[in-house]
This record gives C-alpha cells, structure tokens and sequence, in this order.
C-alpha cells in the first residue's frame, strides 16, 4: 500500500459524513421508528425516561477515554502502536462493563448476570447449568442438542458457548457469581479482536497508521460495542487468524502456517458454525493468487492442493484427538446442528420474508456499524482501484461477503449482531481511505462514529433477560 499518500483530501467528505451521521444520530435520539429495524422485525426502543442521560453518558464517556487519547497517536514505531492498541482495548473492555452497569441503580452487575442467565437472551448458560452434574458431557451433546429441553441458541450450535460457561459454573457455582465473572472474562475475550484485526490489517498493508485506523473503526461499530455479553465480538479473533493464516500459507508456501490455519478452523468450528461462510472469501483469495501467477499457474495450483490437504488434515486430527479423549463427535455434532437449524427455520419463516431479508439483513448490518463509514468503504475501493490492485480485490471480496450471504439467506435477521465477524475485512478499504485524511479530518468521523454508537447504546435494547 502506498504509505506516503497525500494528505491534501478536502474537508467535503468529511464533513458530509459527519452532518450524515449526526442526522442518523439524532433519529435515533427521537426514536425514529424506521431506523431501528424492518417491517417484519426490529430492535426495541427503551422507555423514554427509564434511564437519566447524564447517568448514563458522563460514565460511557468516562470509558471512551482511552480510545480518544488513542486517536491522536501516531504509531511510528512498535512500541506507540502498542500502546495504541492497548488504549483502544481498554476503552472496548470498559465501554462493554460500563454499558451494562449503569442500567440498575444503584449501579451493579445484576443486568449482565440476568442476560447471561437466561434461557431466551443467550441460553448457553442455562443449558451449561443443566448439565452441571453430568459426567461426559461431550460425548452427550449431539443428543443434548435435540433435547427437549435445550435452548433456542443451544440447538443449532457446536459445544464451544456451554462449555466455556460451564468451566464457570463448576469453578465458582451456579448463579450470579459465575454468571458475572463468565460475562466480564468475556468481555475481555472481545476486546482481543482489536488486535487481531490490527495484525490482519497490517499483514495486508504493511503499514500501521491504516491497521491502526482498521482497529479503532471495529472498537467504534455499535454491533461490536453493545452486543454483550454474546460470543459474536469474539469471533473476528477467528477470522483474523484463519485468513491471516491460510493467506501466509499460499503466498510463502508454508505448511506451518496451513497447520496453524487448520488449527483455528478446528478452534472456529467447535464455538460456532457461522464462520464457514469465509470459506467463500478463502476461495476468492485462492483464486486471485492462482491468476495473478501468469507463468507458474500450475505450480501454484499444485502448491494450493498440497496446503489444502495440509490444513484439512490438521482440522480433521485435531477433531480425532478431541474425539478420542472426550468421546465427542464433531460429525453428529454437525448434522443434528442443520436438522435443529432448518427445523428453527421453518418455525420462524413468517419472521423472515424472504426476499427482504436481502435488504433488511444489510440495512441491520449497516446499523451495526455505524452507517456513515460506507461512505469511506466506497471511496476507499475507489482509491485502492487507482493504487494497489491486490487490495482493491481484497476489499472487494470483503464486501461482497455480506451480499453474497444477504442474497443465499444464510444468517438471517439480527446481522449487526450475526454478521460482526466480517466487520475486519469490510473496515479495509474504509482504513486505507481515512489513511489519507489528515489528523482532524480521521479525528471528526471517529468522533461521530462514538456519538452514533453511544446514541444507539442509550436508545435500543439488543438483549432482553
């Protein structure tokens, strides 16, 4: 990426964005009813009054701190975009706490144990407490799985969630406790994407401002933000990790790095079954190596095969270590997910009219991150088309991903929620266009983008106990 791109961008675009979002920032203030979801489906407002404004604000700005100082940084060197990324992670961990302890007063944890308590906002934890005393519980979870008494969020998914809750529930007991304490080692767990998507985003460009800028953007999307205590914020650790990976095997060749990518699909696949949809980004990314080799398409290809073959064969070992240990079976596991998934499908089809999920998923996924920072994605594809080819087809992929899994219904209704996973590589293009910008022009959308995100959190509810 060229590194030295002028810094002579107009105060238009910025300014544009910036009265945009504070348009749509102040929609959501009023409550405007046709911002906050479809016809069909949307996101609850809160009771005008429940809640004092300066009760709420003066700590979620108290907590945004970290990421303001973070901002003005310039990292130059390891050592400042380190502390960069820390501040940024800070503001993340504290914004998520301080998001769910200022909704009782006095102030307390008691609304993070009750989301993670109950059955219909998360249900992993009930479910991780109905299986407390059992012995074995990995061999038994495909059976679980269809059990009459599993929960909604339980059936369609791999082990990964109730296990983690019930690790909590055996180490401190079943009740607000281990529920608190899972909630805010979660919360840590999410805030372990910002340097995940930093590294992803550096491997790319090879520059640190545009990784920097990558990550603070993800830290500033609502979805990322205030969709807690849920697993959704922890899984751009797995996309970064399994693209990162697989594109570091086919561009140096590495069996390692394909090892290490079949190690994290293995990881991926037993916390939840969403991330597969990369593997349409994964092919794309094959694809552009294979045809930019002109000469030596044929070994490219035979090269790919190989780390191919590698990567799966690592998944499928580490599966077989589990299996053999625990008793668990990942096959049984999976087939009993796409029974209970298309049963839950067929249940709640009147809720999800397709065709216009199409729209509506990607108007919700647009809420999650924050709506005005489209308007940099598409200049930035613009810029990249100009100056750097292999991002450009990068940013296109990442982009398309969401529309592709829009238009097949793959992961219907709550996407700023579901689809937070392919914020890493849709942000791309919008970190390589505001890399131009000067300081102020950055500082003016980040600053709009947190006034958005905060009157989002303040305004609508994302998770009912």
């Amino acid at each position: 990426m060229d590194q030295n791109r002028s810094h002579q961008a107009t105060w238009l675009v910025p300014i544009v964005t910036a009265t945009i979002g504070l348009v749509l920032a102040g929609c959501v203030m009023k409550q405007a009813s046709w911002i906050n979801g479809s016809w069909y489906w949307f996101w609850a407002y809160r009771i005008p009054g429940s809640l004092p404004l300066l009760w709420w604000s003066v700590p979620m700005l108290a907590a945004a701190a970290p990421i303001i100082v973070a901002w003005f940084i310039r990292p130059r060197s390891r050592a400042t975009a380190v502390l960069a990324i820390a501040l940024v992670m800070i503001s993340v961990f504290a914004l998520k706490l301080t998001f769910m302890w200022v909704f009782t007063p006095p102030a307390s944890f008691a609304q993070l144990a009750a989301v993670v308590r109950s059955p219909q906002a998360t249900s992993y934890y009930s479910d991780a407490a109905a299986l407390q005393n059992v012995d074995g519980v990995l061999s038994l979870y495909p059976e679980f799985m269809s059990h009459a008494n599993a929960n909604l969020h339980t059936r369609s998914k791999p082990p990964g969630a109730v296990m983690y809750y019930l690790a909590f529930i055996r180490a401190f007991g079943f009740g607000d406790r281990s529920a608190i304490i899972s909630g805010i080692v979660l919360g840590a767990l999410a805030a372990c994407s910002i340097p995940t998507t930093y590294w992803l985003t550096k491997m790319f460009t090879r520059d640190r401002q545009t990784a920097l800028i990558s990550a603070t953007l993800l830290a500033l999307c609502p979805g990322y933000l205030f969709h807690f205590p849920t697993f959704d914020a922890t899984y751009p650790i797995f996309v970064a990790a399994m693209i990162g990976f697989w594109h570091l095997a086919i561009t140096r060749n590495s069996l390692r790095f394909a090892i290490l990518f079949g190690v994290t699909l293995m990881a991926a696949t037993f916390v939840t079954y969403n991330l597969l949809v990369l593997g349409a980004l994964l092919v794309m990314l094959t694809i552009r190596h294979i045809v930019v080799a002109r000469t030596e398409r044929s070994h490219r290809i035979r090269q790919i095969v190989k780390l191919t073959l590698t990567g799966l064969c690592t998944f499928a070992a580490c599966y077989l270590v589990l299996a053999l240990t625990t008793g668990f079976n990942p096959i049984a596991t999976f087939r009993a997910a796409l029974l209970n998934q298309r049963e839950i499908l067929l249940r709640y089809s009147d809720h999800r009219p397709y065709p216009a999920t199409i729209w509506f998923d990607l108007v919700d996924f647009a809420l999650g991150f924050g709506w005005i920072i489209l308007l940099p994605v598409i200049l930035g594809i613009a810029f990249l088309c100009r100056r750097d080819r292999d991002l450009f087809w990068l940013s296109i992929f990442g982009i398309a991903l969401p529309i592709l899994v829009a238009i097949i219904a793959l992961l219907q209704s709550e996407t700023s929620r579901v689809w937070i996973f392919m914020l890493p590589m849709f942000l791309l293009p919008a970190a390589a266009e505001l890399r131009g910008w000067s300081l102020a022009q950055r500082v003016t959308v980040f600053a709009t983008m947190l006034l958005i995100a905060l009157a989002i959190g303040f305004n609508m509810v994302f998770l009912i106990p």
